[in-house]
């Protein structure tokens, strides 16, 4: 997955001064950490569901929002850094990718982006794996649930009473927990 780094242009004029490219850098590793964080809830989410602990379900849910929200704040950091510098360098056309960065910085620092680059879309893929996943598990559990109402339907459809007058007789057609889902 690893790409061709791109040209580099050491000769460009541009105004990019080294803090600024650190506080990129900066902002892309809390963004990728910020991702990482919420991948891993994600993946206790997927244990939880397996061992059917509503508690934990509800735990993760609520810490992946968190952490969800940290990386969207993040990663909007981010963004809003390269527009700050884009307006003072190309201003028609606006920086909107670290792919767009990487060629118009020095050496050291290109490298470096084109690394976080690759660990951000890594991360990002993992993150698109674990959804599809969580998706599948909850989609297992539904039917898992589904089929044991059906059993208790059917069984409840099926039993037999005795009436008042002990005449045997077929009990309600169909249960009272069944009625309400």
């Amino acid at each position: 997955m690893n790409e061709p780094m791109p040209e580099i242009i050491e000769n460009m004029p541009t105004k990019i001064d080294d803090t600024w490219v650190e506080e990129l850098i900066s902002l892309t590793q809390k963004e990728i950490c910020s991702y990482r964080m919420f991948l891993n809830q994600l993946k206790a989410q997927q244990n939880a569901i397996i061992d059917r602990d509503v508690l934990q379900i509800t735990e993760s849910r609520e810490h992946a929002e968190e952490f969800m929200n940290n990386a969207k704040q993040s990663s909007l950091d981010r963004r809003n850094k390269m527009q700050h510098i884009s307006a003072q360098i190309r201003p028609t056309k606006e920086l909107q990718s670290l792919e767009q960065v990487i060629p118009i910085v020095k050496r050291q620092y290109a490298a470096r982006l084109n690394e976080l680059r690759e660990k951000l879309k890594s991360v990002l893929n993992e993150i698109k794996s674990s959804n599809q996943m969580t998706a599948f598990l909850l989609t297992q559990s539904i039917n898992y649930v589904n089929k044991n109402l059906r059993l208790i339907y059917d069984a409840a459809d099926q039993s037999q009473a005795y009436a008042a007058n002990g005449e045997m007789q077929h009990s309600k057609k169909y249960s009272t927990m069944v009625q309400v889902v």
